[in-house]
């Protein structure tokens, strides 16, 4: 029986006319090991029954946390039993309520702190926030018929939220990371009570309406989602938010920064903007800055004689490399940056390179990395640009890392949300309903006698052992030496001679005849070409190759010197039609929109390196059709990785953007079961 805040347990008989004899009265009439009971004789209790502990010494009363845990852990299970009968309010209770959190406000103190105010419910009644501190120091708390347990706080721990003392009350308190994390995830209404924590609120949800702006001082016309992420990106800034530009190759992102910087410099002439990007790209940013900001006074942070000493206040961008931050980062750090831009952010995706420590202690108000793929390879990259941009706010590396080692759908799911309101990405096919089509075809080839022979060689000498190593369960997976014997199998795909000790330019290579078979036909039609290989060896052969058939061309590679006059020779259209490139000279920052025809000739097997190369001819500007060509030998390595590329779905892929190297991602079976074809086929 339940009266009050006792619980009265009393052991007896229950009598066929469902009456009640305690077991004391019981005991006045016992007959051994019988009892009498009007005409009936029942048999004694046995000590050894359920009723142990409870019921051992008589009739009981639990009163305060014992009689609530009574009900909380042992009542529920008790009412399947036939011999346990509750009276009273003891039948009509059920289970403990847990208060439901209805909305969360928040305030900053006088030291900069976010103060919680959740507001609970419970019975539909609201709760007073002392009411679920009790709750939390007792456990459970009754509240008419009904008991209260206390919430979890556990979700506002994770989020970076402790319980401290704020007077004689103890307060939910974070910093402004934790806040933003919280209004990231939540399932509830989140405000603010003062104006500062409101609009970052609004500002995270989305709920906040941007107009387009078109900065003055910008003489390009920034297209209609051009205009938003630059009216996104200003009021981030405004706020201090750090943010990732994430829009998909080609979208023009430097034009979005160009009209940030515009309209930096109209609200305050003195702010000065440092613009770090890989080596290849800084004379882009500042043909472009000339052209279309001119009233930005741009100051070349770069070359042996480079200096900030003399850096004027009517200075508005600073550019520099990468290298060069490394090497010269004390003196970047004695200038107070009112933003630091980080172009192809994806070059600091390893956090303990010099690069990326680097970049981490340069002083800014405001941090914006820009990057098409800031996921390639594993979730770890993707901390690192966010740690650059927002620091803390994916925890530490450590943290990082052994929360997604292996991540569920719901961990990723509550990655996603936190990163979306840092993450601005647009994709072509959202934005660009203007940009011609893109078709992509797989043209297969096959090996030529030369090729083949080369090719059984090392299946015979070197796959054979790695596959028997990949068999045994213990040790490491050699990945080292994998990508050496998939590097050595690809090279004899494109050309025997990337192989041999002597060079063999005439030896025969079946990809080099459809490879003629595509470009003849395209400069048939009056197409340009962009081939691109990640092999510089097999640029310059299929140099010497297109020289002997006497077709104009041009080369870019790393070492290519003045690579802006090059692209905009072969843009032109009136000399040279055919551009052979490096996968990565010809995949960041070049536009290539003067081609119509990409050709793979060998591939990546990480497809965002591809995807980057392919958007610098299927970008802004492009106003033909693009045919992309890959080519894939048959019965070979080629061919086996091209349909793991294809039908693979990574866990990645909900996170920024779908990218992956199929490679790492491959386990010890997977692995061998690649290899052991080939062994097969040509052992």
């Amino acid at each position: 029986t339940w009266k009050e805040d006792a619980i009265l347990l009393e052991p007896g008989y229950r009598l066929p006319d469902d009456s009640f004899l305690p077991l004391e009265r019981a005991r006045e009439r016992s007959l051994g090991r019988w009892v009498r009971i009007g005409h009936l004789l029942c048999r004694t209790l046995d000590p050894d029954t359920p009723l142990v502990p409870w019921f051992r010494t008589g009739a009981r009363t639990l009163r305060g946390q014992e009689a609530l845990r009574f009900l909380n852990l042992d009542h529920p299970g008790l009412t399947q039993k036939s011999w346990y009968v509750p009276r009273g309010a003891l039948k009509r209770y059920r289970r403990p309520i847990t208060p439901r959190l209805m909305s969360i406000t928040a305030e900053l103190d006088r030291f900069g702190k976010v103060i919680l105010h959740p507001v609970y419910t419970a019975a539909e009644a609201e709760l007073q926030w002392q009411d679920v501190v009790s709750l939390l120091d007792q456990g459970y708390v009754r509240r008419g018929e009904h008991i209260l347990r206390a919430p979890d706080m556990a979700p506002f721990e994770r989020l970076g939220f402790g319980l401290v003392k704020r007077g004689r009350v103890r307060v939910l308190r974070g910093d402004r990371l934790a806040f933003m994390r919280l209004v990231a995830e939540s399932d509830v209404p989140v405000t603010g009570a003062d104006a500062q924590l409101a609009d970052l609120a609004r500002a995270l949800r989305g709920d906040v309406t941007l107009d387009p702006v078109q900065p003055p001082g910008l003489l390009s016309e920034l297209r209609p989602y051009q205009r938003e992420g630059t009216a996104w990106l200003w009021h981030r800034h405004q706020l201090g938010i750090g943010a990732l530009l994430a829009d998909d190759m080609g979208l023009g992102k430097t034009h979005q920064i160009m009209g940030l910087l515009c309209l930096m410099r109209l609200r305050d002439p003195s702010s000065t903007a440092l613009v770090v990007c890989p080596r290849g790209v800084m004379e882009h940013w500042q043909d472009l800055l000339h052209r279309y900001a001119p009233h930005l006074k741009t100051h070349l942070y770069h070359g042996p004689s480079r200096s900030l000493a003399a850096l004027r206040p009517s200075t508005a961008v600073v550019l520099t490399t990468y290298d060069i931050m490394v090497r010269s980062t004390e003196e970047l750090r004695e200038h107070a940056w009112t933003v630091a831009v980080f172009d192809e952010a994806q070059r600091i995706k390893n956090p303990r390179t010099k690069a990326a420590r680097a970049a981490r202690r340069i002083p800014a108000e405001h941090r914006i990395a820009l990057s098409g793929t800031p996921l390639e390879n594993r979730l770890l990259e993707l901390w690192s640009v966010i740690d650059l941009i927002a620091p803390g706010y994916l925890g530490s590396e450590r943290q990082f890392r052994q929360a997604y080692r292996h991540p569920t759908q719901d961990q990723l799911l509550r990655l996603r949300k936190r990163l979306a309101v840092l993450t601005l990405r647009r994709v072509k096919e959202q934005v660009l309903s203007e940009l011609p089509d893109k078709v992509e075809d797989r043209r297969l080839c096959q090996l030529s006698e030369a090729q083949r022979e080369l090719y059984r060689e090392v299946c015979r000498t070197r796959v054979s052992p790695l596959v028997e190593e990949l068999r045994r369960p213990d040790g490491d997976v050699p990945y080292m030496h994998i990508f050496a014997l998939l590097t050595r199998l690809k090279q004899i795909c494109d050309h025997p001679s990337l192989v041999l000790d002597r060079p063999a330019p005439d030896l025969p290579s079946g990809k080099l005849i459809v490879f003629d078979e595509i470009l003849d036909e395209a400069l048939a039609s009056g197409q340009q070409v962009v081939v691109f290989s990640q092999y510089v060896a097999m640029i310059e052969i299929l140099s010497h190759h297109l020289e002997r058939r006497e077709i104009p061309h041009l080369t870019l590679t790393g070492s290519t010197r003045d690579r802006g006059r090059l692209i905009r020779r072969f843009n032109a259209g009136q000399h040279e039609q055919v551009l052979l490139a490096s996968l990565l000279a010809g995949g960041v920052g070049v536009d290539l929109t003067g081609a119509s025809v990409v050709i793979h000739y060998d591939r990546w097997w990480n497809p965002a390196k591809e995807n980057q190369a392919t958007d610098r001819v299927h970008r802004i500007g492009q106003k033909r059709f693009v045919q992309v060509v890959k080519l894939i030998t048959r019965n070979t390595i080629e061919e086996r990785i091209d349909e793991i590329i294809r039908r693979k779905v990574d866990l990645m892929e909900c996170i920024v953007a779908p990218t992956e190297d199929v490679i790492r991602g491959l386990d010890r079976d997977e692995l061998a079961r690649l290899l052991t074809p080939e062994l097969e086929r040509h052992g």
